[in-house]
């Protein structure tokens, strides 16, 4: 990879549209890119598909991707106007005028080497190529910025997403001045709640909101949108919170409320609640006669906390859980710390929540995001945000995470929190 950087190299001050030129890669769109491509469209890209295969539009149509792009163009349109396909640059710099972006302003992924050539030809400066074919050295030798195994190598660094060791990860503290630099157009907080706003207890309503904590959310408040997201039931997190002008996202996101207090929830959970009424009822059951098993239910999941659990019972908290699941597949758990969510199976998580919110605090888009949490399901509100904002994890072990920064506790994230306040106090 010639591009080793943990901050994302697409950046909309530098370019205005990805061109992505692709003829082997067309059937091999792993979800990962296709959130990829939905990102880059959501922060103000202008897309473009081009391919020398004269099926493209059709190749595009049965993936169900052609909608994500503003431009597409195949090997039978190219050849209807009368362009030279690869290497020779017309496609690429036609399509660039179809996204109204100069050269300059546009990146190209390409797949084989003579898309490579072509948008070196073209005058193009950012160009990635995704291919497994031929020596990386050779692609950029031919003008390639980079070289990735594929394209979802190419999303994760596109993002400044790649996956790095928690205990590797720098203070936020210390890089306190980078994120306000970062976000001089304005910010946006995303808090998790047990963990980062408060110490992780052994039950989970013994997790109460310090009055300290509760000022510094009302200070921030005051400065820019706040939500807490969380894997607690919404009626619960607002009452534990009570702090006006939040956003609460509960449930993993299955569960919100929007600035004026609207509740929001998935059309789809609907069909799941019987079925989650039956699991809750056959958990009670087979968790009974097990010391320390909380069965927590909440209006989109049921919980179960293991944390009171001794060692040699974690094993049959496992079997029952597994057991009672099997007659459900429609249904997925998420792990947590010392808690097993069991959610409807639906694409959905606190990163296609944050995805879903983020918009709608922040119309402009141009606000920079921070998400602070401390566990494995804030991973992928990390990834939401990389894109265009930061990652800070509250760490207390050494997993693979892709946050930007790290705070050790929640005491930090108060301090963290407290000399943001006070710096934007001060600038403004």
């Amino acid at each position: 990879m010639a591009i080793a950087s943990r901050q994302p190299f697409l950046s909309r001050s530098a370019l205005d549209a990805v061109i992505f030129a692709l003829d082997n890669a067309m059937t091999a769109t792993p979800r990962s890119v296709q959130r990829l491509i939905e990102t880059l469209r959501e922060r103000g890209y202008r897309t473009a598909v081009v391919s020398s295969c004269r099926n493209g539009a059709a190749i595009l149509a049965n993936a169900g991707l052609e909608l994500l792009f503003d431009v597409r163009l195949d090997g039978t349109e190219t050849a209807r106007l009368g362009l030279h396909g690869k290497p020779n640059p017309d496609v690429l710099l036609h399509t660039a005028r179809l996204l109204q972006a100069p050269p300059e302003r546009c990146a190209v992924i390409a797949d084989a080497l003579a898309g490579i050539e072509a948008a070196r030809a073209g005058g193009f400066d950012l160009i990635l190529a995704a291919t497994q074919a031929g020596g990386r050295e050779v692609y950029l030798a031919h003008g390639a910025s980079g070289v990735f195994a594929d394209l979802a190598q190419v999303a994760a660094a596109a993002l400044g997403c790649e996956p790095q060791r928690a205990a590797t990860l720098p203070s936020a503290l210390a890089a306190l001045p980078q994120i306000l630099q970062a976000g001089q157009e304005g910010l946006l907080m995303l808090l998790d709640y047990d963990g980062t706003l408060t110490p992780i207890v052994e039950r989970p309503e013994l997790a109460v909101l310090a009055a300290e904590t509760r000022t510094i959310l009302c200070d921030l408040v005051a400065l820019m949108p706040v939500a807490v997201v969380s894997g607690r039931e919404l009626a619960m997190l607002r009452e534990l919170v009570d702090v006006p002008g939040l956003v609460y996202v509960g449930d993993h996101g299955f569960d919100m409320t929007d600035v004026a207090g609207g509740s929001h929830q998935l059309d789809a959970m609907k069909g799941y609640l019987p079925i989650l009424d039956a699991v809750e009822q056959r958990l009670r059951q087979g968790l009974a006669g097990i010391a320390g098993a909380l069965l927590e239910r909440k209006r989109s999941s049921v919980a179960v906390h293991f944390r009171l659990v001794a060692e040699s019972d974690m094993s049959h908290v496992q079997a029952r859980i597994d057991d009672i699941l099997s007659a459900h597949p429609q249904l997925k758990t998420t792990p947590g710390k010392k808690v097993v969510e069991i959610q409807p199976g639906l694409d959905w998580d606190k990163g296609r929540a944050v995805e879903w919110l983020l918009p709608r605090i922040d119309a402009s888009g141009r606000r920079h995001p921070i998400y602070i949490g401390d566990d494995r399901t804030d991973e992928n509100a990390f990834r939401a945000v990389c894109a265009r904002g930061t990652g800070i994890l509250v760490r207390d072990d050494d997993h693979p995470t892709v946050a930007h920064y790290a705070l050790e506790d929640p005491g930090e994230v108060r301090l963290f929190l407290h000399q943001l306040i006070r710096s934007l106090k001060h600038t403004g």
